[in-house]
């Protein structure tokens, strides 16, 4: 089984621009591989990203139609550019993933396995978030504080946390989550195998 990755996700840049994760990812994988190649141009050294929309929905496990409409919103956005060379991440954007505090900053947790339980990136986030809190700070919070701690919205968290019960992922005990035995064990090995990227 090879290794999953743990993204470390810019909360500001999907609140400010109103992207869903995988939207964001997208935009990160580009911001990501423009960094790697420079070419001079009429004088002008030019950043460019060379990566194709494959590479992504491998790299993410998203459906390539699925990277291929989120790189259309990121242009109507003008988050990104096509140009000749690849694509070209505008400089307000970039400025957002150069000037990143420990208060932006989210992991998303990218493992095939965690779609056994979970339908979307949002509800992995979710997921992952409600382990956090339980398991690992050892805290009791109300549904509430979930999405003011992270980037999604009320009916998101509502309905992901819904299908999480729905599908015996989690239940709730006297104002606890409890994980079910298999979904401990798998959320257990995906935090302990996986590598940070980025």
């Amino acid at each position: 089984m090879s290794k999953g990755k743990i993204y470390i996700i810019n909360k500001r840049v999907i609140l400010d621009f109103k992207m869903c994760i995988s939207e964001y990812l997208v935009l990160m994988s580009i911001v990501k591989s423009e960094r790697k190649f420079k070419t001079m141009h009429k004088g002008t050294r030019i950043r460019y990203s060379e990566i194709k929309g494959i590479h992504i929905a491998n790299e993410l496990l998203i459906n390539p139609s699925n990277v291929s409409r989120h790189i259309n919103k990121l242009k109507r956005k003008y988050c990104i550019d096509k140009t000749k060379f690849g694509y070209c991440v505008a400089e307000h954007i970039e400025s957002y993933f150069n000037d990143v505090s420990n208060n932006d900053c989210i992991l998303f947790y990218n493992d095939v396995r965690l779609y056994e339980f979970c339908k979307t990136p949002e509800q992995i986030l979710i997921a992952m978030y409600l382990w956090n809190e339980f398991y690992i700070k050892s805290k009791e919070l109300k549904v509430s504080e979930v999405f003011t701690n992270i980037p999604v919205d009320k009916k998101t968290v509502y309905n992901a946390i819904n299908d999480l019960n729905n599908n015996q992922t989690i239940r709730e005990w006297k104002n606890k989550v409890v994980f079910s035995s298999k979904a401990k064990q798998i959320f257990n090995d995906v935090i302990n195998e996986s590598e940070i990227k980025y």
